[in-house]
């Protein structure tokens, strides 16, 4: 018996061409990596703590899920800011901005004492969040030439997978 033969009957199969990754490259795809999992793992951390948050704010926790709701909220009202600032001021700033202010709404999230308070600080605490995720993108997309965006796009892809999975795990 003979091997399968995937090149449609046209002879042997096409070898590709190794995708040979530069130092800055994999710099750029590992800070872009770090920076994008931070909004996938800042909703699942938090998501087993339901009912310990419940119990600290005094709460139901009804009102405590609805802060997954605004966070999603400002998530998508993020995306709509976040990619016009880009272009307009260029990437570094809107990034560095960003992580500062998310940074500070996670602690303001941490230290709220009243659920409306959570509600607030977990909207822009997205909003901020945002940035990065649609911000790499583009940086991906300047950064890299047409042969190696799929590999930096892949590895953004594996990050926004993984990250759901390793934050109820911390």
């Amino acid at each position: 018996p003979s091997s399968p033969n995937f090149s449609g009957g046209r002879g042997k199969m096409k070898q590709t061409k190794e995708c040979k990754i530069s130092r800055q490259e994999i710099v750029i795809i590992s800070v872009l990596t770090l920076i994008t999992a931070l909004e996938p793992f800042s909703i699942d951390s938090y998501i087993s703590s339901f009912s310990d948050i419940s119990h600290s704010l005094g709460a139901t926790l009804p009102q405590v899920q609805i802060s997954l709701s605004v966070f999603l909220g400002g998530f998508a009202v993020g995306q709509l800011f976040w990619g016009v600032a880009s272009d307009a001021y260029g990437r570094r700033l809107p990034i560095l901005v960003s992580l500062v202010l998310f940074v500070a709404m996670s602690a303001l999230c941490a230290v709220a004492r009243s659920v409306e308070m959570l509600w607030i600080a977990r909207f822009f605490q997205a909003f901020f969040g945002c940035a990065p995720v649609v911000i790499s993108r583009a940086v991906v997309t300047d950064s890299f030439d047409s042969k190696r965006i799929l590999f930096a796009y892949s590895i953004l892809a594996i990050t926004q997978g993984f990250a759901p999975m390793a934050g109820p795990a911390i």
